[in-house]
């Protein structure tokens, strides 16, 4: 018996049951796939794999600690014992009061560490005896007491001295009795009353072994191109 058209007079199609079902699953993944894909990192990671591979970002990155950076730029002048730690201590004090004497490597160079030369006594007379070398002075003495305390009777002789220059005998220096410390040439001294009155005096033009002098205490006392005076 013939198919009977459908109405209208159109040409009918069978669909095979099967087909229908290949359809409907291939739409059914492809809505899968394009809610993934619009949910994007919002899925639950739990459940999808990951479309992508986030990079890593860099680590923040800590400031040094004191301990990792270190006190000091140079590791040479990094104190190494108790006496250098309490050097470093009593430089921070006196920076403290705006006077800057200088670091641990100067007090190092001080003391003849290294290459350097020890201190010396003249040195240490014009130190103390020097206004414009006050500063010098106290890094001096600081630096032998702390670093090279061999050197201490050198530092307490150095003190007792004195350079050329004019002086009150009893408050610039004290009384007693003083030696150049070296040949001397073109060397006067002289010694005056406190009202200016030549007591002694000399001119020396040459003397290989020094000059000795004894002041008193109200005295005046003039030196010129005599080179230091240490205590007899």
């Amino acid at each position: 018996m013939p198919d009977t058209p459908p109405p209208g007079g159109g040409i009918g199609v069978k669909i095979a049951p099967v087909t229908i079902i290949v359809v409907a699953v291939v739409l059914a993944l492809a809505a899968y796939v394009a809610s993934i894909v619009l949910s994007g990192p919002d899925r639950d990671p739990a459940t999808t794999a990951p479309l992508w591979t986030p990079i890593p970002s860099e680590p923040a990155t800590e400031p040094a600690t004191e301990s990792e950076a270190g006190l000091y730029d140079d590791p040479t002048s990094t104190p190494t014992s108790d006496a250098e730690r309490a050097f470093v201590v009593a430089l921070s004090n006196a920076a403290a009061r705006g006077d800057d004497l200088g670091t641990l490597d100067d007090g190092r160079d001080i003391c003849g560490v290294g290459d350097a030369d020890p201190p010396a006594v003249n040195d240490l007379v014009t130190a103390f005896h020097d206004d414009f070398a006050k500063p010098s002075a106290e890094m001096m003495e600081l630096s032998i007491r702390h670093l090279c305390p061999k050197y201490v009777p050198l530092l307490v002789k150095g003190k007792r001295g004195f350079a050329d220059g004019s002086y009150t005998i009893g408050d610039d220096i004290k009384p007693g009795t003083y030696r150049t410390n070296k040949r001397i040439t073109d060397c006067y001294w002289e010694r005056s009353t406190p009202g200016g009155s030549i007591i002694a005096n000399n001119f020396i033009s040459n003397a290989p072994a020094g000059v000795t002098v004894t002041v008193r205490s109200g005295e005046g006392f003039t030196s010129k191109n005599c080179g230091n005076w240490m205590p007899v």
